[in-house]
């Protein structure tokens, strides 16, 4: 049981819950109460007298609120923000439909031959959670059921935030391009990758072979950026999702990221 004034919580209540929580609270700072990682923080100098609690579920937001207060606006509020259970669309870069286009590899083993990765920039205004990343290529049957991809988010400036990371993507086979090349849609998921308000670059690559190929929409979306996507070369000391070895090309490289938007509260405060 955790006790905030008179307000007493259970903690049953918070089991379930990844966190992390807000914890707007009455009583001294030295006073606030830490519980699954829940960040305490002092409103404003109030004291309960009395009060009663509940469970308020609201978009995906579950609400510990006060409900009987004395003269004075006291108020208890715990927030636990859990993400959605269905990941929405954030971003996309193409629309009409999938086609193939020149065919600038993005993979390759870096310690035995010439590698490339790719890589393409998106924006976001608002701040997301990245749970899913959906990427478009020509390849090769041999090739998308054997291992070896990996993705890296950076900051358009150069910051990384997600270090190169091994996946294993889900391919759809989307139809022949030419002869023997297929059009796939790849699909990483599972993510939780935070990611502020501003400018940042997808990177993505095969660590095994030459054979991987940016797709590209038929038309982009009102998201695109220009001025298209990069072709990282890397070498035998710098993997390509690293390297600063950048050549710039006029097509969109076609990808999606899927999530959810932070709701932020008027004073700021992430919430509903």
């Amino acid at each position: 049981m955790i006790t905030q004034g008179d307000a007493e919580i259970p903690l049953n209540l918070l089991s379930g819950f990844p966190g992390p929580a807000l914890c707007l609270t009455s009583g001294s700072p030295g006073h606030c109460v830490a519980a699954l990682g829940c960040v305490c923080i002092l409103r404003q100098s109030l004291w309960l007298r009395s009060c009663r609690t509940y469970v308020a579920s609201y978009r995906g937001i579950t609400v510990l609120k006060s409900l009987k207060r004395s003269n004075f606006a006291a108020l208890a509020l715990l927030i636990l923000t859990t993400q959605s259970a269905n990941a929405g669309l954030l971003f996309t870069n193409w629309s009409s439909t999938i086609v193939g286009g020149s065919l600038y590899t993005g993979g390759g083993p870096c310690s035995i031959a010439s590698c490339f990765a790719l890589a393409d920039n998106f924006s976001n205004k608002g701040a997301w959670v990245v749970t899913d990343i959906t990427v478009y290529i020509v390849s090769f049957p041999s090739v998308v059921t054997a291992p070896g991809w990996r993705y890296a988010v950076f900051t358009a400036a150069g910051a990384q935030i997600v270090a190169p990371t091994d996946a294993a993507p889900t391919f759809t086979d989307m139809g022949p391009y030419f002869s023997s090349y297929e059009l796939y849609k790849g699909v990483i998921s599972g993510l939780n990758i935070s990611l502020p308000p501003g400018a940042y670059e997808l990177r993505f690559t095969n660590t095994q072979s030459q054979g991987v190929y940016p797709a590209y929409g038929a038309s982009t979306s009102s998201q695109t950026l220009t001025p298209g996507f990069v072709q990282l070369t890397g070498s035998s000391t710098v993997e390509s999702l690293l390297s600063t070895n950048r050549t710039q090309r006029s097509e969109e490289w076609a990808f999606e990221l899927s999530g959810t938007e932070v709701p932020i509260f008027r004073d700021g405060f992430e919430g509903p």
